[in-house]
């Protein structure tokens, strides 16, 4: 354990896109949206998100410069992907839809490309933790994220 550059400068790349939101706050949000997500869910989703920035951040032997490989190839394509998914959002002025809606036909791409960002890291530093936190977030966050999918889906538009 101690402290890892790697593991920050990795973490900051998941984490500042969701600054973003404060930033430019979604347009168009269906009312009462979050009313029925599952508490549950949304709490596993927050603990896996920051069990895995503590564990990269204070995993030094896990998280040290290790060269290029497969891992951290991976790791940075999901992350540009959800970067991508992020600048969609901003470029379409911020309206809700986009940060759920379809990429390439893959359902809420913001939480797939997330999750597989983190998996690829857990790989890539060899950290059964992160690995576990990520399994974690991934649950949570993909639960919420499918509620948060099937009403852009199904077109409910009682919106703010």
């Amino acid at each position: 354990m101690g402290f890892s550059l790697t593991g920050l400068i990795m973490a900051f790349l998941l984490i500042v896109p969701n600054i973003l939101y404060f930033v430019f706050p979604a347009k168009n949000k269906p009312q009462d949206i979050n009313k029925n997500v599952s508490k549950l869910f949304l709490i596993i989703e927050i603990v896996g998100q920051i069990m895995s920035v503590i564990i990269m951040v204070f995993s030094k032997d896990n998280f040290s410069l290790k060269g290029i490989n497969v891992w951290n190839i991976l790791y940075l394509v999901f992350v540009a992907l959800y970067h991508g998914v992020w600048l969609r959002y901003i470029v379409f002025d911020g309206e809700y839809k986009y940060l759920y809606s379809p990429v390439f036909k893959i359902p809420f791409p913001m939480i797939i490309t997330s999750f597989l960002a983190l998996l690829f890291a857990s790989i890539y530093g060899s950290s059964i933790l992160l690995f576990i936190a990520s399994l974690i977030y991934g649950l949570g966050a993909s639960y919420n994220g499918y509620y948060h999918y099937k009403i852009i889906r199904n077109g409910e538009n009682n919106y703010e």
